[in-house]
C-alpha cells in the first residue's frame, strides 16, 4: 500500500512538471487576458461564472495537452546513442551502393526479399557489398533477406530515405 502511494505522489509530481513545462502557458495565454478583463469590468454573477467557466475549460486543455504530449513521448521514445550510431553506419552503407543497390535495397525491405543472382565476374559490385557490409543475407532458398539482427534499423534508415524520396518540394514563387 505504502509502495502504490509512493508511486501515485510520484506520478502527480510528474503531472505538475509536465503541466508548467506548456499547460501553464495554454492558460495564460492571450485568451485568458481578455477572460480576465471581460470578469473585471463585468462585475455582474454572470460574467463572473463565465470567467470561471472558461477558466476551467482552459484548465481542461491544457491538461489534455500535457496528457497528450506525454502519451507521444512514451509511444516514441527518444533512441538510444548505440542506435543512432548504427543507423548512421547503416546510412552510410547505403548510401555508398548507388542507385541500383538501393533500388535493391528497398526492394527486399518492400518485399521481404529478392532473388539471388548467379555472380559472376560482370556483376554490379552492389551485389557483393549488401552481403559483406552485413545488410542482407541469402537464406537456404537462395534469396536476399534482411540480416535479422539490424533488420528493423536497416528498415527504419530505408524507410526514412524513401519518405525523403517522396517529399514534395515547394512550389517555386510565380513571377507576375
Amino acid at each position: 500500500m505504502e509502495k502504490a502511494a509512493e508511486e501515485l505522489r510520484h506520478e502527480i509530481a510528474a503531472y505538475f512538471v509536465a503541466f508548467g513545462e506548456g499547460g501553464l502557458s495554454k492558460m495564460s495565454g492571450p485568451l485568458s487576458v481578455v477572460i480576465a478583463g471581460i470578469g473585471l469590468f463585468f462585475p455582474s454573477i454572470p460574467g463572473r461564472v463565465l470567467f470561471f467557466v472558461l477558466a476551467a475549460v482552459a484548465f481542461v486543455v491544457a491538461s489534455f495537452d500535457v496528457w497528450r504530449r506525454e502519451r507521444l513521448k512514451n509511444l516514441h521514445p527518444p533512441l538510444s546513442q548505440v542506435v543512432v550510431e548504427r543507423r548512421k553506419s547503416i546510412k552510410d552503407k547505403y548510401d555508398k551502393l548507388g542507385p541500383d543497390g538501393q533500388a535493391v535495397m528497398r526492394q527486399i525491405v518492400i518485399d521481404g526479399s529478392v532473388p539471388d543472382p548467379m555472380l559472376h565476374m560482370g556483376s554490379p559490385d552492389f551485389w557483393w557489398a549488401i552481403t559483406s557490409w552485413g545488410l542482407a543475407d541469402v537464406d537456404h532458398l537462395k534469396r536476399y533477406v534482411l540480416v535479422k539482427e539490424i533488420s528493423d534499423d536497416i528498415t527504419a534508415v530505408i524507410e526514412d530515405e524513401i519518405r525523403s524520396s517522396q517529399a514534395v518540394p515547394p512550389n517555386p514563387e510565380q513571377s507576375p
